[in-house]
This record gives structure tokens, C-alpha cells and sequence, in this order.
């Protein structure tokens, strides 16, 4: 048999460049890292209520706020006050001005629960605020009337 490389050129032209497939795998890393806590705030455990018109899946720009059946709030995976969610949305809002923020609430809760979370966006100024529901009796999934 015969050795792949005769001399020290020959085997500088063999080696393989794995740097662009180290920086695909990196730039797929941190796409999944960021999909699976987009997805994160979708899979809380809250009972939504029924609905029976729905709308399709959300916008790319929505901000998604979790009211969690203790009354808590949840935003970006993340327990906060009514003060640093009335932070957090004047800087989203600086940032994407057309952001719409969808409002997860437990069925359990009042609607007294939730009109923080309501006027804490009209206070940034957002100007599109969604109640998530479950499809219900028409309609299967989640929607956001």
C-alpha cells in the first residue's frame, strides 16, 4: 500500500477545514437554544379559558406575559412585579414599536388578576394587547382572540 502523503506538501493539501462546519454547528446551537425558550413561554403550565372564535399562531413581534394561577407574573420564563413589567415594556415597545403582547391568564383567576398586566401595557403605550384562550367547543389549540 501506499502512504496518502509523500511529503510535507501533500499533506498540508490533505487536511480538512472544519472551522465553517464548527461555525454552522454554533450558529444552529444558538437557534435552538433561542426556539426552545420562545417555546418555553408557550408550554407553561396555565389552564387558559375557553374561546370559541381564534385567531392563527402569533406574530413574530409578541411579547408573551403568563398571569400564573397564584397571580404571578411571568414574562420571558422569568417571575416579575408589576413595576419591572411596566420596565420591560416601555423597552420593548422603544425597541419594536409594533410589538403586541399576549396575555396568558389561568381560567381560575379574576379579571382583577389581569388588568395590572392590561394597564401596565397602556401605560408603555402598547397599542395591541391579545387574551390568549383555548379553542374550546369550535375549535382545538390555543388561539388569541
Amino acid at each position: 500500500m501506499r502512504p496518502l502523503a509523500r511529503n510535507a506538501r501533500d499533506a498540508d493539501e490533505l487536511r480538512v477545514n472544519v472551522t465553517p462546519l464548527i461555525d454552522v454547528v454554533m450558529v444552529m446551537i444558538v437557534f435552538f437554544l433561542i426556539v426552545g425558550k420562545l417555546a418555553a413561554d408557550e408550554r407553561s403550565p396555565i389552564d387558559l379559558p375557553d374561546a370559541i372564535a381564534t385567531s392563527g399562531a402569533p406574530d413574530s413581534d409578541t411579547l408573551i406575559i403568563n398571569v400564573a394561577g397564584d397571580g404571578s407574573l411571568i414574562l420571558r420564563g422569568q417571575v416579575v412585579t408589576t413595576e419591572r413589567l411596566g420596565e420591560a415594556l416601555t423597552r420593548e415597545r422603544s425597541l419594536h414599536p409594533g410589538v403586541v403582547v399576549r396575555i396568558r391568564a389561568d381560567r381560575s383567576l379574576d379579571y382583577a388578576s389581569v388588568e395590572p398586566v392590561v394597564r401596565a401595557c397602556r401605560a408603555a403605550g402598547v397599542t395591541t394587547v391579545r387574551l390568549a384562550a383555548t379553542g374550546g367547543p369550535a375549535g382545538a389549540g390555543e388561539g388569541s382572540p
